[in-house]
């Protein structure tokens, strides 16, 4: 599966887990792990089945992006440091993609 496919499923894994988040819980996933099994609830919940391979390294290792109190994880982001493939015709979520010359997010984090 492409990167921006994954970064677009993950939308949505981390949309299933604010979904379910009882009162009181933490709203974002401490770890990747925490959407595999859900340890807010004390029956197994799961919002991925899987981890997916990073297609850019063949790692199911990430990089992941904080929250600002650092208790929980926003987003995701490849590990790669090699040039990208894709750099241009981006669908428009993606468009600010074209400005790296690099995987990685130092780019885009602040």
């Amino acid at each position: 599966m492409a990167l921006p496919g994954l970064i677009s499923i993950w939308k949505r894994w981390v949309i299933s887990y604010l979904s379910a988040t009882p009162a009181k819980q933490p709203s974002y996933p401490p770890s990747l792990k925490a959407l595999l099994k859900d340890p807010r609830y004390p029956n197994i919940r799961r919002h991925l089945r899987k981890l997916y391979v990073d297609p850019l390294t063949g790692s199911q290792q990430w990089g992941t992006m904080m929250s600002i109190d650092g208790k929980g994880i926003i987003g995701i982001y490849s590990l790669s440091t090699a040039k990208p493939i894709k750099i241009g015709n981006f669908e428009t979520q993606f468009l600010r993609f074209k400005a790296y010359l690099r995987h990685g997010a130092a780019k885009w984090q602040k």
